[in-house]
């Protein structure tokens, strides 16, 4: 019988431990999302010498990668909001999707703020990614269900990307 109730005192303390760690987790594995489709959108742009994009669905929390086609030297990221916010319209011709990662539950996009005009429509942003390796600098925020923060700011001229826990 001891060995019972020392068996539950001991989950009973290891038990709420467990769950904030598989939060804190949710929200790491989130960020490794954007860390990643960041360096393919950028590695897919240089490479394939094509404007590429990442675009921030916050009502969806989705990150999705697109390749750019531009007519007349002129990108057609106003169109690609537009199209996009109206679901009966098909997707424009000159963009296609690459790819389209998810977060994990419970972790959202609090706020998207991008260095650019035009970036935002309806809940939907966009980022641009260059053919010589630069992008439209942004800065986005993701929290989990606890309202846990985690700035990450990508730097337009390097692409560089930086992390700040509030």
């Amino acid at each position: 019988m001891l060995v019972v109730v020392i068996t539950l005192l001991a989950a009973l303390v290891a038990v709420p431990s467990f769950v904030r760690s598989l939060r804190g987790a949710r929200l790491r594995s989130s960020l490794r999302t954007v860390a990643m489709v960041h360096r393919y959108a950028r590695s897919l742009s240089v490479l394939q010498q094509k404007h590429a994009a990442l675009v921030f669905d916050t009502e969806k929390n989705t990150i999705e990668v697109v390749v750019v086609a531009l007519q007349g030297g002129v990108d057609d990221r106003g169109r690609f909001l537009e199209d996009r916010a109206n679901p009966d319209t098909p997707l424009s011709a000159s963009v296609e999707s690459e790819a389209v990662r998810s977060l994990q539950l419970g972790v959202r996009i609090a706020s998207f703020r991008g260095q650019k005009a035009g970036q935002e429509k309806d809940g939907v942003y966009f980022a641009q990614y260059y053919p010589n390796g630069m992008c439209d600098g942004y800065q986005l925020t993701l929290a989990d269900e606890r309202n846990q923060q985690v700035d990450v700011r990508v730097e337009a001229h390097s692409g560089r990307m930086t992390l700040k826990e509030n």
